[in-house]
């Protein structure tokens, strides 16, 4: 895998956490030129600096098994020396970016067979994961187990509920595990350049400044108008209550959630039943397929892209200066 494949990907996930969608409508896109894709996003050219390949999904996922191969063998080399046996952990062919999106995709037709992809049958040519260490970690006493766990993932932290979640991993204090991914992601992998682009402070306020503009675009005229179209047309095809497709969606994330919630006191518990897991995956192609067909009756693809390209080019015309920075430094990076 090239620097320029893995910083295009770094790139698309910018653009996406900034409520970017990778697919168009029919109706002609910008200046009627054809489709609008997040490769027309303004910002777009200041992150794929440097770039010269477009995403390659199968030699992406070749990578990571590579990756997560050597992460593995180093974990198991690092246990070793605090005393425990550890099986490095086969995930070959458990690495998955989902199915790739070709100009013959339905959206509607993969919502009534998946719906948002939740709770999606597992592929039967998949096989199912198996841990490798289960058996050694059962014959273990229970001060052995927790000495085996703390060398893997580094001591166990008593969460206060009041408490702020504290989000920033320190790969440090995570046991083997921990210096293991340290030492394949940030120092070994021929991307350790751009991380340190992305990590160093200089460029801090940037990324947090254009964060903050997705909540600019739901708040822009012409997509309050989209969502508004769009929870009158889920209303009329017997969903109400969702602002927004993507409050849909979280619906069944909660759903699911919310088996696990109920169920926090039971130490035996295993998970929804498989009748309530089939209710759940009934009602979320529902939902799904409703969703997609009001999205495609209102244009929301392109429109949400009109609406999020306005607000991007504001903040680029805002802080063009710094986003050329941003992108030397990136195209020096992968250099």
């Amino acid at each position: 895998m090239t620097r320029a494949t893995t910083g295009r990907i770094a790139a698309v996930a910018a653009a996406m956490a900034l409520g970017l969608v990778a697919c168009g409508s029919d109706d002609g896109g910008s200046g009627g030129g054809g489709e609008l894709t997040y490769e027309d996003s303004p910002l777009m050219p200041y992150f794929t600096a440097g770039d010269s390949e477009e995403f390659d999904q199968e030699a992406m996922s070749a990578q990571y098994e590579e990756e997560s191969a050597r992460v593995e063998q180093l974990t198991a080399e690092c246990m070793a020396g605090q005393g425990f046996e550890y099986t490095p952990q086969d995930f070959s062919g458990q690495i998955s970016f989902g199915p790739e999106m070709d100009e013959d995709f339905d959206p509607i037709e993969n919502a009534r067979q998946n719906g948002y992809g939740f709770n999606a049958p597992q592929d039967p040519e998949q096989d199912e994961w198996v841990d490798a260490n289960a058996d050694y970690v059962e014959s273990m006493s229970e001060s052995e187990r927790d000495a085996y766990y703390e060398a893997l993932y580094g001591p166990s932290v008593e969460m206060d509920a009041e408490a702020e979640m504290e989000t920033e991993w320190d790969w440090s204090t995570a046991g083997c595990s921990g210096e293991a991914q340290h030492q394949v992601y940030e120092v070994e992998s021929d991307q350790a350049g751009t991380n340190d682009v992305y990590s160093d402070p200089r460029w801090e306020e940037l990324m947090t400044a254009m964060s903050t503009t997705y909540e600019d675009v739901q708040n822009h005229p012409d997509m309050v108008a989209l969502n508004e179209e769009w929870a009158s047309c889920m209303a009329d095809a017997g969903h109400s209550g969702f602002a927004s497709s993507q409050e849909a969606q979280e619906s069944i994330m909660d759903a699911q959630n919310a088996f696990w919630e109920e169920n926090a006191d039971d130490p035996e518990y295993m998970g929804p039943s498989e009748a309530e897991t089939a209710e759940l995956r009934e009602r979320e192609i529902e939902l799904a397929t409703a969703d997609y067909t009001c999205q495609d009756e209102t244009d929301y693809n392109d429109r949400q892209l009109r609406a999020q390209f306005a607000v991007e080019q504001e903040f680029v015309d805002e802080n063009k200066a710094e986003l050329e920075a941003f992108a030397e430094a990136l195209a020096a990076a992968g250099q």
